[in-house]
């Protein structure tokens, strides 16, 4: 008899092969771990710092172009992932770790020859350019960055722009540093210490919308850099993961839906919006709310945060109440508990405006006021004119809150 027709060599080449098997599978599984987290995009952290409009955080959670754009794309492949799994964090820190460990991808990064290898890419997502600002009529004319050495320039504080002008030239003597744009502006066009502004054209866009200007205050002689922006993945991504999200993101920027331009225009205008909130509405509410933390903070406070009328209207949740502390922490927040605890202190609208210091900082001063700033309309999406009424109360504990809520203008 042959050896292939013996049945017990049958039996004993069936284990042989079925032990095979499962050694090739045991293998691919492992292989399989140790691909997995690097091809798997529910492994990956998403993070991102404050860099209005493109990635900046509203109501405790990610907001902004990149980030709208990157929830479409996690719609577009079927991921159960979204706008909450991005982490606001520094930007150093963001940076770092997204070069230095797998499994982390940052939004959003210019792509520079000098970066190029240490991360992969997708996008990309869209340019941001580098502009010098002038007054219309000034006389002011730049054909290189150098030639900004003829007039005074001035920058918001921490800006990196100033990397830029220090590279192509630019005296540190003839760059003026200010705390926030709004004092940046007044600088150009009120006090006329300063001829220039080296500044973002998206930022300036955004900027001019809010100033009491007439159209055509403003020029834009000279183009210093143009950045293209992307997602940038850790080196070691998978090149699958990768070629996916590229493809993702191809289709919904060619897409016929329109949807990745509707995302770029939300954040291009900053619009009037409605709410049915009156001014009266809101004073209404604030005051009702410092009378009761005056009585009984704690118990105050934890309704606030379990969203409980009055503080947040059961048929118009958009009329709620929110508190600060002296140190512009949230200490309740009707809308978004989750913000509860977070600091604010120098976080700024898409303006950069830091709207909520002002606040604190108004209720310390004179007790009461009302403060614009720019929002987000997650209902309508994108920007939209926006005012908050504040009040400075002493509360039952002895400590000081500053009660406010908000309506769209």
């Amino acid at each position: 008899m042959k050896k292939q027709n013996n049945p017990i060599y049958q039996v004993i080449r069936l284990l042989q092969v079925t032990g095979l098997a499962m050694l090739a599978l045991t293998l691919t599984h492992c292989k399989n771990e140790v691909l997995s987290d690097s091809a798997n995009p529910e492994k990956f952290n998403y993070l991102a710092s404050e860099d209005a409009p493109f990635n900046y955080s509203e109501n405790g959670q990610a907001s902004g172009f990149s980030v709208d754009l990157l929830e479409a794309l996690f719609n577009s492949m079927a991921l159960p992932l979204d706008r909450a799994n991005v982490e606001m964090t520094d930007w150093t820190a963001a940076y770092e770790k997204t070069e230095n460990e797998p499994c982390n991808m940052l939004l959003s990064l210019a792509k520079t020859t000098g970066r190029d290898t240490l991360f992969k890419w997708v996008g990309p997502i869209t340019s941001e350019r580098h502009v010098v600002i002038a007054l219309s009529g000034s006389g002011v004319s730049v054909t290189e960055t150098s030639d900004l050495n003829g007039y005074f320039t001035g920058i918001v504080q921490n800006d990196d722009i100033i990397d830029l002008l220090l590279k192509g030239g630019v005296m540190r003597a003839n760059i003026l540093l200010y705390d926030n744009p709004l004092e940046l502006y007044k600088a150009l066009a009120d006090t006329r210490e300063i001829q220039c502004i080296a500044y973002s054209l998206v930022n300036h866009n955004l900027m001019v919308q809010t100033l009491d200007k007439p159209a055509g205050t403003f020029v834009v002689p000279y183009t210093i850099q143009t950045d293209e922006l992307y997602y940038a993945f850790n080196a070691e991504t998978d090149d699958d993961l990768i070629t996916s999200f590229q493809n993702a993101f191809d289709s919904l920027k060619q897409g016929s839906s329109g949807e990745y331009h509707e995302i770029l225009n939300r954040y291009n205008e900053i619009k009037h919006g409605t709410d049915n909130i009156t001014e009266e509405m809101v004073t209404t509410l604030v005051d009702r709310t410092a009378i009761d933390l005056a009585s009984d903070a704690p118990g105050t406070i934890n309704k606030i945060n379990q969203g409980l009328a009055p503080y947040k209207d059961a048929t118009n949740p958009a009329l709620c109440a929110f508190v600060f502390d002296k140190d512009v922490k949230i200490v309740a927040q009707a809308q978004a508990p989750a913000s509860v605890g977070s600091s604010m202190k120098g976080i700024a609208d898409v303006t950069g405006k830091a709207y909520r210091d002002e606040m604190v900082a108004g209720a310390l001063s004179h007790g009461t006021g009302w403060t614009d700033y720019v929002y987000t309309k997650r209902d309508a999406g994108g920007l939209f004119f926006m005012a908050a009424y504040y009040k400075l109360v002493i509360g039952s504990d002895s400590k000081q809150y500053v009660v406010c809520s908000k309506r769209y203008k």
